[in-house]
């Protein structure tokens, strides 16, 4: 139950962060989306890459900052749909 709440809450941020950017609540999802097609397509990014990819996908530069990218990843690694694993620069 605490995990769920958790989850929720960031759900709710991230939705909060772009919502302040202007997008829409059918463009968050959409965005989402991208975001995970990305990452689950290239195997290997970071956020500059995925910058890149988004702006190929043409979002504005600088839609996804790191902090928010961050969280769709932990949301996506609690919610179980996606493990990421992490190197060393």
């Amino acid at each position: 139950m605490l995990l769920e709440s958790n989850t929720l809450k960031i759900l709710e941020t991230i939705c909060t962060r772009l919502f302040q950017k202007g997008l829409m609540p059918v463009e968050i999802k959409r965005l989402v989306k991208d975001v995970l097609n990305i990452i689950e397509y290239s195997g290997v990014f970071n956020h500059a890459s995925l910058k890149q990819d988004l702006e190929r996908l043409e979002w504005e530069d600088n839609i996804l900052d790191s902090y928010t990218f961050e969280l769709i990843l932990y949301y996506l690694e609690c919610e179980g749909t996606y493990k990421v694993k992490t190197f060393p620069i």
